[in-house]
């Protein structure tokens, strides 16, 4: 070529036909792609370095760090769970279910952010991660020792985490598309062995308040009633609620009945004396305050009229009832 040895080398550029000659067009310079052991991915444009996989139960996430040492989690879950930008979801529970149900495959709990209106319609909603937003600091005066009193203790603590899903309300219908999915959390993920410790863990369900309600028709106090439930579920991880949370329920119920404790017991009374036979009771109140009762039934009156004996005493006594 041109007289020369050496074949002409044409680099960076590409030969683009024309109707009348081939002219070299050239082409932009690349950038230099990132290293893969280095960094794996980009978030909000900070890069973020893969530095291992966490395995918390039954919950997994993969760990990122930034160049200034900051980690975040990611939840290794499913695509099938995970929320999907662009989707359409018919119902305001709908989605709320959806983001609770990946919340917990993930190993973290959520809340309502907000949410925008116009005209009185809502327009936007906000699902984040429970550790979203930043604790308020405590502005202390030490000429009122008033404001030096020490915080509530809490063992819940926000982490400004920026996990959440962003949606907006499709006009006149009751359906809303996601159009924001953020899954990088600035948190370790909860075990799945300690979802029971979360706040909604600890909500007991139906079955949990009828089993507290059934052990103490049986004078089975609220904590043999939780191990009780954790022996037959298999460990605490299996079970909604905790020993406290138990107590609670117990506690609960007793409000409940109140002052109608001496009703409920003489209606319990009144009831057996229609159904068994030859039972009956009598009672003796003062100024309105029950002081004593005393009830027998057909093998009670037989076995007076055998011995002639009779003993009283008191059912409630040790017993803190």
């Amino acid at each position: 070529m041109g007289g020369c040895d050496q074949p002409f080398i044409l680099t960076d550029c590409s030969l683009e036909e024309t109707a009348n000659l081939l002219s070299p067009v050239v082409r932009k310079e690349q950038p230099e792609p990132l290293d893969v052991d280095m960094f794996g991915i980009l978030t909000d444009d900070s890069p973020l370095r893969y530095i291992g996989f966490d395995q918390q139960g039954c919950h997994s996430s993969l760990v990122y760090q930034t160049p200034n040492g900051s980690r975040y989690w990611c939840p290794d879950v499913s695509s099938h769970f995970k929320p999907v930008v662009g989707k359409i979801y018919l119902t305001w529970d709908e989605v709320y279910k959806m983001y609770e149900t990946y919340g917990e495959m993930s190993g973290f709990q959520i809340r309502v952010a907000g949410y925008k209106k116009w005209k009185g319609e809502i327009t936007h909603r906000v699902l984040v991660c429970n550790k979203a937003g930043k604790p308020r600091g405590k502005m202390i005066d030490s000429v009122h020792p008033a404001s030096m009193s020490g915080a509530r203790s809490s063992c819940f603590k926000v982490t400004g985490c920026k996990a959440l899903i962003r949606l907006g309300a499709i006009k006149g219908i009751t359906n809303y598309v996601l159009y924001e999915f953020s899954e990088n959390h600035n948190h370790e993920l909860v075990s799945s062995e300690n979802m029971d410790l979360t706040r909604k863990g600890k909500h007991l369900n139906f079955d949990d308040l009828h089993f507290v309600h059934a052990m103490s028709l049986n004078r089975v106090g609220a904590t043999v009633a939780h191990r009780l439930q954790t022996s037959l579920k298999g460990g605490h991880h299996n079970m909604r609620g905790t020993r406290n949370s138990y107590k609670n329920i117990s506690r609960d119920i007793r409000m409940f009945i109140g002052d109608r404790d001496v009703q409920l017991v003489l209606k319990k009374l009144e009831d057996r004396a229609k159904n068994l036979h030859n039972f009956s009771f009598e009672i003796h109140h003062f100024e309105g305050v029950l002081q004593a009762i005393f009830w027998a039934d057909d093998v009670s009156k037989l076995s007076y009229q055998l011995f002639g004996d009779v003993i009283a005493f008191d059912a409630t006594y040790s017993t803190n009832k």
